[in-house]
């Protein structure tokens, strides 16, 4: 009989165990996916000024086609605004993804096991970290970016003065 209760008295305590961890990583899932819709409005707004920047950028090129303006430093820096527009496209389909099975994970989350649970809270973790750290080098980027166009259109200005 005293086994049994030792049994018994094991098993609840195990039980209970569970429970609290079960209970504890929910919540911990939920924070993430309220992080992830955070994420996801920074996201949405980089989206747009990586749309502007495009813009941007080939009002500047048709510009300097326009003018016939060859100047090294220029267009060195417009192929290298090229590569990096390209490279914040494909960070922003990638964001988008991850972002996008968060949400799938959010479905059956509660489906899944205790390891299976950890596991999955550690991935979304270290995509939430890995987006943020592209989106402040995005920001960083598109500043550094907007001061070249700056310049660039104030070049092309004086060139056209002095061709005047």
């Amino acid at each position: 009989m005293k086994k049994l209760i030792l049994i018994l008295t094991v098993a609840a305590i195990a039980f209970t165990s569970c429970n609290d961890e079960s209970k504890n990583l929910s919540e911990k899932h939920q924070a993430l996916l309220t992080e992830s819709d955070s994420i996801m409005q920074v996201s949405t707004q980089l989206q747009d000024t990586h749309t502007d920047m495009l813009e941007k950028h080939r009002n500047l090129t048709t510009q300097m086609e326009a003018s016939g303006i060859m100047d090294a430093e220029i267009m060195e820096k417009i192929a290298g605004h090229e590569v990096i527009n390209e490279k914040h496209a494909a960070m922003l389909e990638s964001h988008k993804m991850m972002l996008e099975s968060h949400k799938e994970f959010k479905d059956n989350f509660d489906q899944l096991n205790l390891t299976e649970m950890k596991v999955q809270i550690e991935k979304m973790r270290q995509n939430h970290d890995q987006i943020m750290s592209e989106q402040e080098t995005m920001r960083q980027e598109h500043d550094a970016m907007s001061e070249d166009h700056k310049s660039i259109f104030q070049k092309l200005a004086d060139f056209q003065t002095a061709d005047s």
